[in-house]
């Protein structure tokens, strides 16, 4: 029976975690009593070599990867910027505001490691709770471009803008599981059973980090309180299968299921106009969908071993809580090949890759 809510290529060690105890902050277990958090944190890439060395592009693309960065949220670096390999074509997607900010030489810098630059023009609108800038990120991480969802691409990977990874690794990686039609990263912060980690970031952010859920702090309350109905309900409890970091997702569109995480990933991605945090939302509707046994959840060591996984720093801020500026420079164009119709984003400018 489903539920319903009621509102709408080396190997890094395992010293890349450190532990880092906060004595000042509790987390909520889940028989109400308060114990001492323990934070994992990941560390910060090496700056790898300027240069790539690319393989003769001969092999049939398999791979497509993309990442973002909406409302200047993080520079555009020209650094830790992944090389783009044989078999993966690679697009990192800008809105005006951070195309405005972006040196020509950190877009040359990307487009010159294998990369599409491409600045997109939002056509949604943000909400109350959810400014345009945070809510374009959220739309293009769970409901990219028709072009890009439904290319001849067989696995589609997306990234968080801060994060860096060897993509000579994907294949290799993405190979392992093509039984699965979705791989994310295993919750790794905590040590902690999926329900506990979900209730002790909800309760941290709402009473520690609450800038993080500042303009949809009730709505954030709403969905703990339903939710934890739903998880002590006799007949079918929620028991997420497990809580994940979302920093990084791998889709197999070329898997049977791939539409139902198409729609469950829309679910979701409705839901995140009201609340700022995706994390609290993605369980819930795997577990709705009936998805969540199929998921792999991979563990943080693993993405170190295979591809170099990292942070770079870049970020200026947390929670977009300002609009992108507009101006007529960034008008909606016809006739261009990144669009469709029914998608939330239009492209102005594409910036094809340098191969040297």
């Amino acid at each position: 029976m489903l539920w319903h809510l009621f509102f709408a290529t080396t190997a890094f060690a395992a010293s890349h975690i450190r532990r880092a105890p906060r004595d000042t902050q509790l987390a909520v277990r889940a028989d109400g009593h308060s114990e001492p958090v323990v934070s994992l944190r990941v560390q910060t890439c090496d700056k790898r070599p300027m240069t790539c060395q690319y393989q003769k592009d001969s092999e049939e693309k398999r791979i497509a990867v993309y990442t973002y960065v909406t409302g200047a949220y993080e520079d555009v670096r020209d650094f830790n910027v992944p090389c783009v390999p044989a078999g993966v074509d690679a697009f990192f997607l800008i809105d005006e505001a951070t195309r405005k900010q972006a040196t020509a030489e950190s877009l040359e810098f990307w487009r010159r490691r294998g990369w599409w630059v491409l600045t997109m023009l939002p056509l949604i609108e943000g909400t109350a709770e959810v400014p345009l800038a945070r809510l374009a990120a959220k739309s293009l991480k769970f409901s990219p471009p028709t072009w890009l969802l439904n290319g001849t691409w067989d696995w589609l990977v997306e990234f968080d803008g801060d994060i860096s990874i060897n993509m000579a690794g994907l294949r290799p990686l993405v190979d392992q599981y093509q039984d699965k039609p979705l791989l994310l990263l295993k919750w790794y912060w905590h040590d902690c059973a999926p329900w506990d980690c979900f209730i002790q970031e909800c309760e941290d952010m709402l009473t520690k980090r609450k800038d993080y859920v500042k303009t949809s702090y009730d709505n954030v309350v709403k969905w703990r309180d339903e939710l934890t109905k739903f998880h002590n309900d006799p007949q079918h409890p929620f028991v997420p299968a497990n809580y994940y970091e979302l920093g990084i997702m791998f889709r197999n569109v070329a898997h049977g299921k791939s539409s139902q995480v198409v729609s469950t990933f829309k679910q979701v991605l409705e839901q995140c106009r009201t609340i700022q945090r995706d994390q609290f939302l993605l369980p819930f509707y795997l577990w709705n969908a009936s998805l969540d046994q199929d998921v792999e959840a991979l563990s943080i060591n693993k993405l170190y071993e295979q591809l170099d996984y990292c942070v770079v720093q870049t970020r200026r801020g947390r929670n977009l809580l300002t609009q992108p500026s507009t101006s007529a420079a960034m008008e909606k164009t016809e006739g261009n090949v990144f669009d469709t119709a029914a998608d939330d984003f239009h492209v102005v400018e594409a910036l094809s890759p340098i191969q040297a």
